[in-house]
């Protein structure tokens, strides 16, 4: 961890963050681990700067801190939530901080300006919008019941099933996206998801019964 602090190639953010998760000496309270920390932290606020641009200073704070408190209490609780950042960082946060601006813009309803939501970074031309509010292109479900169910369900999955399951559902990208990023083939990605499936469906007749 110490060569990683002060390493003179920069790792990337999913490294950094599988560090965070895997590693804790002294319950996470050593130098090494903070500066860790406080480099990922600055990463993220970094994204969220790029992501507000248009909203007022006020909010671009607020939603600053709240991105903080997520990833700080996710990592400190070992979230499995945080698997889906750990092998697409770009695409997750970018949802993340729409999702936080829409609860700002609910609150205060008032018009967020388009500018919002692009940056200047080079992930593509997708905005994210579809990751948040989105339903799911095998069953029409709404993001939220989905992410309920899923927060249950991951302990009984398996790695590739859970991966395949959270780029599909929370970062709404199609089985061949999916399938690139996993590297195996959107067929691959078809049988994971059906058989992450059938576990959820008998976790909730279980539930029922």
């Amino acid at each position: 961890m110490q060569e990683l602090v002060s390493g003179s190639t920069p790792a990337s953010d999913e490294c950094l963050l599988y560090f965070l998760r895997n590693f804790q000496p002294n319950g996470g309270h050593s130098p090494a681990y903070e500066a860790i920390l406080l480099e990922f932290l600055k990463r993220v606020d970094q994204r969220a700067i790029k992501r507000t641009g248009g909203i007022p200073s006020e909010r671009r704070t607020e939603i600053r801190g709240d991105l903080r408190v997520w990833f700080i209490d996710k990592i400190a609780n070992q979230n499995d939530l945080l698997d889906v950042f750990e092998f697409a960082f770009n695409r997750a946060i970018k949802g993340k901080i729409i999702d936080a601006i829409r609860r700002y813009q609910a609150r205060d309803a008032t018009e967020i300006p388009a500018s919002a939501f692009s940056s200047d970074d080079d992930d593509g031309d997708d905005d994210g919008s579809e990751a948040i509010g989105a339903r799911s292109n095998l069953h029409r479900r709404t993001h939220a019941e989905t992410m309920l169910e899923l927060h249950d369900a991951l302990e009984q999955l398996s790695d590739k099933e859970r991966r395949a399951l959270l780029a599909t559902e929370y970062l709404k990208v199609d089985q061949k996206e999916a399938g690139r990023m996993l590297g195996v083939s959107a067929r691959r990605i078809r049988q994971l998801l059906e058989s992450a499936y059938d576990k959820l469906e008998t976790m909730k007749k279980g539930a029922e019964e």
